[in-house]
């Protein structure tokens, strides 16, 4: 009995020691690739990745192919992976078998245009793996596609089948939204984006524009302030698009984050200056005035200190002072419309629109809502009502203005009118001075300047 006790403990001891040893000697099962057909010319990738976080960024190609690490991929179970704010690197895999006879090569898109570096990395024929390295803070001329976001060319003979990988390092917001496209349908499907790209800077631009000219006409200062906001609005939205890095300045990629700062600061700087001096808040509530100067600071200090922090600080903090802008914009539009100020009322629904917009897209980038095309863009129609309503706001204010003169006018005409008839009853003559410097006379007369009582 003691015997079979002991030949028992053996063989477990054995298995235990040789069953984990060997399989960590055999390769892990490879996934099935993503099969692509002539009669699909679009796959999104969420889904057909696998993804491995590396907190250190540290792991070279060699490493994570390998048997030891390649174990650790984790396949994605969401059509766009994302995970807000992060300094982790991500390392993507992709299994793709090539049945479209009639396409050997492949655009892969990266549908989020912030990621700082993204690597791809192909299988060389003579062994090991090719690498691409591109990104929003590479030179724009290390795309493989003039384009505004990352766009690879990705070989793919006919029935061959390969595994890619793709490193992405962000330092900020990490969403792996990718996309696999046919040239034809990139280049369809593109005609309708670079379509609502240049609609959308457009509108932007005819209202710089037209603002510009009621500007030099009018000289008020909520025009110099709304031009102003108008221009920093395409600014930071062009830099944060990848616009600019594609058509204003190619060749600074890579001091992309600094002036990306500095626009969106600028952008808000100026929309809380013109809503200060379009509220009034000088003289109708200076404690609001003070607070908005000290908002206005702020975002003067994120320029201050852009040298000094990470990209990944900096985008928390600012994060925050995104969301908390426009509300307390929106809250002093309401307390302005609760003490009777009819402009407020157009000015309070311009926010409101905006802030929906803003807000969507800042949950898209802390993984809080899911990103897809009209999640990401939705800002775009929240800038648009927002600029709408400020330019039917500025008009209401002039009509306003103007409704006011008039009535003046009509009350100093009365008093005029009302003065005249006392001084004409007045039993000694008067004479009074134009603004032509001419006398003019009430009562009974002399010659000008003498008064004399009535006989």
């Amino acid at each position: 009995m003691r015997r079979l006790v002991l030949f028992t403990l053996t063989l477990l001891a054995i298995l235990i020691l040789v069953v984990p040893a060997r399989a960590q000697s055999e390769d892990p099962p490879q996934p099935a690739p993503l099969v692509l057909t002539g009669e699909q010319g679009e796959y999104s990738l969420g889904r057909q990745m696998d993804i491995l976080e590396d907190p250190s960024g540290e792991l070279t190609i060699n490493e994570v192919t390998s048997s030891g690490i390649a174990s650790l991929f984790i396949p994605s179970s969401v059509d766009v992976p994302n995970y807000g704010y992060t300094s982790s690197v991500f390392w993507l895999r992709l299994p793709l078998r090539n049945e479209a006879s009639l396409t050997n090569q492949w655009l892969l898109e990266a549908n989020f245009q912030n990621l700082n570096y993204v690597d791809l990395y192909l299988p060389s024929e003579a062994g090991g793996y090719l690498v691409k390295e591109t990104g929003a803070l590479r030179p724009f001329d290390t795309r493989d596609f003039p384009y505004y976001h990352i766009v690879f060319e990705l070989p793919l003979a006919y029935q061959a089948e390969q595994t890619f990988y793709i490193r992405v390092e962000s330092g900020s917001s990490m969403t792996l939204a990718f996309t696999l496209w046919s040239p034809e349908t990139f280049a369809v499907n593109k005609i309708s984006d670079m379509l609502g790209v240049g609609l959308f800077y457009g509108a932007l631009l005819i209202a710089l524009g037209y603002h510009l000219f009621l500007l030099f006409s009018l000289r008020e200062a909520n025009y110099f302030y709304f031009v102003l906001f108008l221009a920093s609005s395409i600014l930071f939205w062009a830099t944060y698009e990848g616009i600019a890095d594609q058509f204003l300045w190619p060749g600074f990629s890579e001091q992309k984050l600094p002036i990306l700062v500095i626009t969106m600061s600028l952008f808000f700087m100026a929309s809380l200056k013109f809503s200060d001096v379009f509220l009034e808040q000088k003289t109708r509530s200076p404690r609001l005035h003070q607070l908005f100067n000290l908002g206005i600071g702020l975002w003067g200090l994120m320029i201050a200190v852009v040298p000094f922090f990470s990209f990944g600080f900096m985008a928390e903090i600012t994060s925050v002072l995104i969301l908390v802008t426009p509300v307390f914009a929106a809250l002093a539009g309401i307390y302005h419309w609760k003490q009777g100020y009819h402009p407020a009322q157009f000015y309070l629904i311009s926010w409101l629109g905006y802030i929906i917009g803003l807000l969507t897209v800042e949950l898209v980038r802390l993984g809080i809502l899911p990103s897809t095309p009209l999640t990401e863009k939705f800002y775009h129609l929240g800038l648009i009502w927002l600029v709408l309503m400020w330019s039917l706001a500025l008009a209401n204010r002039i009509n306003q203005l103007k409704i006011e003169t008039e009535d003046a006018n009509r009350k100093l005409l009365k008093s005029e009118n009302k003065l005249s008839q006392t001084l004409e009853g007045l039993p000694i003559g008067v004479v009074v001075y134009g603004t032509e410097r001419r006398p003019g006379g009430f009562g009974r007369m002399s010659p000008p300047g003498v008064l004399w009582p009535r006989r």
